[in-house]
């Protein structure tokens, strides 16, 4: 066990990361699945990517006192019905219940976060559902009871390939996280498709757009498409205890750290379907475009400006440095046309003062470049994206955007066909990416 992983399991871990678990048998791979409300049919979903060698599914079935009596019903239900179904079963720890089952084909750790006297706290939802079982599995690795370099993160509404933990171990070689490619599954309810389709097109927009931008941060945030690092996820001391964006917080600082590696395949399949357990990401941004005046043919994007803009200040972030010389970056910042929100809104970052220190402690170019690429990161590159909507380019209806964007140039026929397009698009994009790569590398 290395210094960082004993630090962290020792000052930053949950307490079941801690507990002397001891599992029937040592495991190959795992895989850290939260749950809430789910019904047992998720399982055949992971089963072929757990069913193909000695794999541990970590499952943390999860509620939270605000949780509707409904979801935390449907957990209890999940709990019986997989005891039911084990071949066998092993009670590893009483308070909070984690038990061992043997799920034919594949075992399982569950930990009932769930029940009287076991829920997570209020509003630190999935966020710490996914610690919990990623901290866990860490534990596992570091008293030799897994093999693997990196776990696997996804959710119950995921189908996996077979080679998932193959492709996810190989991508570790060179990176310390990775991001699987996906698609949406389809639908019997045509609206229900369409809003899937929409949201799926924006999500890829805006990739695109960062990619065209010159961001090392150009990647999908979701946390069923992570695969990561044992060691580096202690370095960056784990997924943050959030109600929703904990997939996007661990990749930023997992980007700062090493390289990111954007796989080409397997592909990770979402089912399309309407969700309320989050206050944003997929199923919320589903919902609001169904419930949207216009429907999902009412999705609005990013103006393509926007990138533009953000590629501007990436160049001029690139040229200082080499030149080290504030007040010439600036003056080229004020030259755009929105140089006054731009300048303004790093100001309010705190972007004088961080220049200030970088400059006094990064000697080198490169060095220097790196700062400032690992300051500006893909919060604040999405803050930019905001306030130049906000005050100076409105978003567009979704086929204006798409056919004057100049990394997409899609003339749209449908919502499908241009997710299509907008794939085929994203496999043309570099493999690895991170604030330590240069623009060059």
């Amino acid at each position: 066990m290395s210094a960082t992983v004993e630090k962290y399991l020792a000052r930053y871990a949950v307490p079941e990361a801690r507990l002397p678990l001891q599992l029937p048998i040592e495991y190959e791979h795992v895989l850290v699945v939260p749950a809430l409300g789910e019904p047992a049919s998720f399982l055949g979903g992971v089963r072929r990517a757990l069913g193909s060698g000695r794999n541990l599914l970590v499952l943390v079935v999860n509620s939270a006192p605000e949780t509707a009596p409904a979801l935390c019903a449907r957990n209890h239900e999940l709990l019986e019905e997989l005891a039911a179904c084990a071949r066998a079963r092993q009670l590893l720890h009483g308070e909070p219940p984690i038990v061992w089952l043997d799920l034919e084909g594949f075992d399982a750790v569950v930990v009932d976060r769930s029940s009287p006297g076991h829920q997570l706290p209020a509003r630190q939802g999935v966020g710490l559902a996914r610690k919990v079982g990623a901290d866990l599995a860490l534990g596992l690795k570091a008293r030799g009871q897994l093999r693997a370099t990196g776990f696997g993160s996804t959710d119950a509404d995921a189908s996996l390939p077979a080679d998932y933990f193959s492709a996810g171990e190989r991508a570790l070689r060179d990176a310390r996280a990775a991001v699987f490619p996906f698609t949406h599954g389809a639908s019997a309810q045509a609206s229900l498709a369409r809003a899937t389709a929409a949201y799926e097109l924006s999500l890829r927009y805006y990739v695109l757009g960062l990619d065209h931008a010159g961001s090392s941060y150009a990647y999908h945030s979701l946390g069923s498409t992570l695969y990561v690092d044992f060691e580096a996820y202690a370095q960056v001391r784990g997924f943050p205890k959030r109600l929703a964006g904990e997939d996007f917080y661990l990749l930023d600082k997992l980007a700062k750290l090493a390289a990111v590696r954007r796989l080409e395949t397997p592909s990770v399949r979402i089912a399309a379907r309407l969700s309320t357990r989050v206050p944003f990401g997929t199923g919320p941004g589903v919902q609001r475009l169904l419930a949207g005046e216009s429907g999902p043919e009412g999705l609005m994007l990013y103006a393509p400006r926007c990138f533009a803009v953000l590629g501007e200040l990436l160049a001029r972030f690139s040229e200082f440095g080499e030149t080290r010389d504030v007040e010439r970056m600036r003056l080229a910042l004020t030259a755009l046309p929105e140089g006054q929100v731009v300048l303004a809104h790093l100001d309010a970052l705190g972007m004088p003062e961080m220049l200030r220190d970088a400059l006094v402690q990064a000697k080198g170019s490169v060095q220097l470049s790196r700062r400032l690429r690992i300051w500006f990161d893909a919060l604040r590159s999405l803050r930019l994206i905001h306030a130049l909507r906000d005050h100076c380019h409105p978003s567009l209806p979704w086929r204006q955007a798409l056919a004057t964007a100049p990394f997409v140039r899609v003339h749209a026929t449908s919502l499908e066909s241009s997710v299509a397009v907008l794939r085929e698009l994203e496999q043309r994009l570099a493999p690895a990416l991170g604030a330590l790569r240069g623009p060059a590398d």
